[in-house]
């Protein structure tokens, strides 16, 4: 597992727990604040990642500034992968619908991080053809600027006799 120290967000408070997600380019979620809602213990679940073969690559040991600005390290799993070990968890019956709640909560977030981007996206794309559009109307603007200045100066140089010939 690598130790890194990441940035932070908060994208849910359950049971007066933060569900947190890291990023780092790529996100990752806090697994112990999702085992203490679910009422798992954390490090046992946290054995059990580690020798699942598919989760134990996506697994890492952060650092992270808590609310309080105190440094603090959290085991994470990739976002890719939270669903899945997720849905994995044996959970009593009761605790069946927060396991059910913590997946929403941490599907809407992505999704509307998701839709966000593609707006983003979107939004730049019409932009760019719009500044494309505008430069060609200027370039073409400066083209006729310099034959009228062209038009001027050869009026500045006319003279009577150049008239009249």
């Amino acid at each position: 597992m690598q130790k890194e120290k990441l940035k932070s967000t908060i994208v849910a408070r359950m049971n007066n727990i933060d569900l947190v997600v890291i990023e780092d380019g790529e996100k990752y979620v806090a697994i112990e604040p999702i085992c203490k809602v679910l009422g798992i213990v954390p490090h046992k679940e946290l054995e059990k990642m580690k020798k699942d073969l598919a989760l134990n690559d996506e697994l890492r040991l952060v650092s992270i500034t808590n609310p309080v600005g105190k440094l603090v390290e959290m085991d994470v799993i990739s976002y890719k992968y939270v669903f899945a070990w997720l849905y994995g968890l044996n959970v009593d019956a009761q605790d069946k619908a927060t396991q059910l709640e913590c997946y929403s909560v941490l599907w809407n977030y992505i999704t509307e991080y998701t839709a966000f981007l593609k707006m983003k996206g979107e939004l730049i794309a019409e932009k760019l053809v719009a500044i494309e559009h505008l430069d060609l109307q200027f370039q073409q603007a400066k083209l006729q600027l310099l034959e009228a200045k062209e038009e001027l100066q050869a009026a500045r140089n006319l003279t009577y006799n150049k008239h009249l010939s």
